[in-house]
């Protein structure tokens, strides 16, 4: 027998509607889902003792957990900055491994309660590990100081070889807040603002104002969400979902 079809006559395939297509994205939630991500930006320490060029790169990669109100993420990134205190012309260059694990909320959802907004922002905070590798140098461009480094230069008492190759490990505190939009349910961009509480005076290789250095970060990236919630249940449009 061969399959007729009617005019007007309504297909399962013609009624169903495109993944993406529908009127209603609080009908869309993902409710839970592994999340990859990969940002990148600036990098700048917060009251240290450069006031000249202080700034440089960032990059970080991301693996988190997510549901609709809450996540955490793993971050593992590399950062170089240099800077240069106008007073003394004494100049650096720092490069550091930063890994931290972040707890954040989705505010938006949280407050007002309805799932999911395309824009939603996402206070953060953390604790993780910097391995810094700091060279300091006088105004006539010689090596002063090393941190970090395999070395055993004279001098100050953090000249002393206290690195390995990834560097000298520091404890870090961190804090931030996140702005992001979802494209689809399953990818978004984000806008990210974060600064860590560094547990040394000696990031920047100067200890001019005696006080623990912060470093700050303003990235731009990207982010996709594989739902664990595709295979349990289908809602009415067509659109996986957990029950």
């Amino acid at each position: 027998m061969t399959p007729m079809f009617f005019i007007g006559q309504v297909t399962r395939r013609t009624a169903a509607q495109p993944k993406f297509a529908y009127p209603n994205w609080d009908a869309k939630p993902i409710e839970k889902a592994f999340v990859l991500s990969l940002d990148g930006g600036n990098s700048s320490i917060i009251g240290g003792d450069t006031d000249e060029n202080n700034f440089g790169f960032s990059i970080h990669g991301g693996l988190g957990y997510a549901t609709k109100f809450w996540g955490f993420k793993f971050k593992l990134g590399y950062e170089k900055l240099g800077g240069k205190n106008t007073a003394t012309e004494y100049s650096f260059d720092t490069k550091f491994i930063d890994s931290s694990i972040q707890f954040y909320v989705n505010a938006i959802d949280l407050i007002m309660d309805q799932l999911p907004h395309r824009f939603n922002v996402c206070p953060h905070a953390g604790i993780g590990i910097i391995h810094q590798k700091t060279i300091l140098y006088d105004p006539e461009g010689n090596i002063s100081h090393k941190w970090g480094y395999n070395s055993t230069s004279t001098g100050d008492q953090q000249n002393s070889s206290r690195g390995s190759f990834i560097g000298r490990k520091l404890f870090s505190a961190q804090f931030g807040i996140e702005a992001n939009y979802l494209i689809i349910p399953e990818v978004y961009v984000f806008l990210d603002y974060s600064f860590r509480y560094a547990d040394t005076k000696w990031l920047d290789g100067m200890n001019l104002n005696n006080k623990s250095d912060l470093v700050s970060t303003i990235n731009v990236g990207f982010a996709y969400k594989v739902d664990l919630n595709k295979k349990r249940s289908r809602n009415n449009t067509g659109y996986y979902r957990g029950r």
